[in-house]
């Protein structure tokens, strides 16, 4: 499960208790493993108190509107869809799960959010393979010392700071776009990288229009 960026710990403490949160830390896994097994304790101990309204209000209430927005935007492409806000019922467990793991699968697989849409799980594939995730950082504007505490909070692993990186500056950052990445990869001497990211931009100018 769950393979689009956020920060599991702050995430998992709405969604379990810090002790659950703490020993799922110290286990031998990577990032991508311990987002997950927090994301399968969660729906182990909720049963059918977790759902997909839940997920979406702990990332509202942690700032990750992208991720809320993913997370809605797949809900309601299922089946059953999205209950009305205003309405008390929710979706089955099965169907959370069903959700929570469509956003972590390939975006091929799901025909509610395209290739080409600006998402962090999208610009994340395209920096596949961009090492220097900090000199990208700093021509995106993120300021040093917001890079560095990311760098010391991953222990300098490159998926997971850029992974943080690119969460950050989506959510933070009302300009960012394509052409804004595809500037900063041009900085950084990312030419190919830069030109594919700029044709994504130009497809979705012209989705838009």
């Amino acid at each position: 499960i769950a393979t689009f960026a956020f920060d599991w710990k702050v995430v998992g403490r709405r969604l379990l208790d810090r002790q659950t949160v703490e020993d799922i830390d110290r286990e031998r896994l990577n990032e991508q493993e311990k987002r997950d097994k927090m994301l399968d304790k969660w729906i182990q101990k909720k049963a059918s108190h977790a759902t997909y309204r839940a997920l979406m209000e702990v990332f509202r209430d942690v700032n990750n509107n992208q991720a809320a927005e993913d997370v809605e935007k797949l809900a309601s492409s299922t089946k059953e869809g999205p209950p009305p806000r205003t309405q008390a019922t929710n979706p089955t467990v099965r169907h959370v799960q069903a959700v929570v793991m469509a956003v972590s699968g390939n975006v091929e697989d799901n025909p509610g959010l395209g290739a080409d849409e600006f998402t962090v799980k999208n610009i994340l594939r395209q920096l596949s393979g961009v090492v220097d995730w900090k000199s990208l950082g700093i021509e995106l504007d993120i300021d040093p010392a917001k890079l560095s505490e990311i760098e010391r909070n991953y222990d300098k692993r490159v998926n997971d700071c850029r992974m943080s990186m690119v969460e950050f500056w989506v959510n933070f950052d009302t300009s960012a776009s394509w052409n804004k990445l595809a500037t900063a990869l041009e900085a950084i001497f990312q030419n190919v990288k830069a030109k594919e990211v700029r044709e994504l931009g130009r497809k979705e100018v012209l989705g838009g229009m």
